[in-house]
Formats: C-alpha cells, structure tokens, sequence
C-alpha cells in the first residue's frame, strides 16, 4: 500500500492507495532434470546411474541429489554432489540405497539459484526386482548346450560316414 499525504491549500489529505503485485513463477530459473537412468540390484542395494541436466535459464548452485521416498540411502554413494550447473550443461551422478516391498523410489534434487532461494525437485524412478543368486546363475545357458551338442552329433555323424565310405 502506498499513502499519500497533499495539501490543497491550508486543507491537508490523505488517501491510501493499494497496489496490487502477483509474484509468478521465473521463467528463467534453474531445471534440473535426470536422464539416462539405469538401476542395477547386486550386493545386498541398488546402484543408481544417471545424468542431472540443467534445461533452465539460470544457474543452479549447490546441486545435491539423493534418494527420497520409498529409498534408504547406503554407503558408498549416499548423496552425491554436483556443485554448480550452468545453463544447458550435465553432469553424471552415482547413488546407492536399499528399498523394500516398493517398485517406485523417489530421486531427489536439491538446488539453490542465484539468490540463494533452495528448491526441491522429485522425480520417481521405477527400480528392478531383486534377484537371487539362484536365479541368475554363471554359466553356459541350456539352449547354447542343445545348440553345442546337435552341432557336435552332426560333424562326428559326417566324419563317421565319411571313414565308412573308404
């Protein structure tokens, strides 16, 4: 509101004048937005790689990325640090943690812009079933040993009829 104090002569006024300001969204600030995710189980955790871009106009300082809801970060990689990122510019990032009875887990990125004002962007990730060791096991598949063995009976099959034929 703005007052405003005037004098018409000896008479003095005042009249109150209200201005209204709406605050919108910039246009111009930071977007962090994750690409080129890939989500392994091995080790007892999840490993999850990928690449924070920033698709804004601004800055983004303090780039932090962790795992939110449905995820429990784990050593090594429990939060992983960017640092600042520029305008149209990635950059790589690795995260560990453990999840359960869950197949969505929320990846976190937490940023500042260029006054300091922190922003929290969330982006759900859809994660692998586990697997156990007896279910993917090392080794030649069965079908490679079918594939092997037919292969095997015919050469031998040809070599035989070949010597009988002497």
């Amino acid at each position: 509101e703005i007052v405003v104090d005037y004098r018409n002569g000896v008479n003095s006024h005042s009249t109150m004048i209200s201005v209204p300001v709406q605050f919108g969204e910039s246009k111009r600030q930071a977007e962090p937005i994750l690409s080129n995710i890939v989500v392994e189980y091995k080790e007892g955790h999840y490993t999850l790689t990928g690449d924070v871009f920033n698709a804004g106009l601004e800055v983004a300082n303090s780039v932090v990325i962790t795992t939110g809801e449905g995820g429990q970060p784990v050593n090594p990689y429990r939060e992983y640090v960017v640092g600042s990122l520029q305008p149209d510019d990635f950059s790589s990032f690795e995260l560990t943690f453990t999840a359960e009875n869950t197949s969505i887990v929320d990846m976190v990125v937490n940023y500042r812009d260029v006054d300091g004002n922190p922003f929290v962007r969330t982006t759900p990730v859809t994660i692998p079933a586990k697997t156990t060791a007896k279910e993917k096991q090392p080794g030649i598949a069965l079908p490679i040993i079918a594939v092997i063995a037919i292969s095997a009976a015919v050469i031998g099959g040809a070599i035989w009829y070949s010597w009988k034929k002497r």
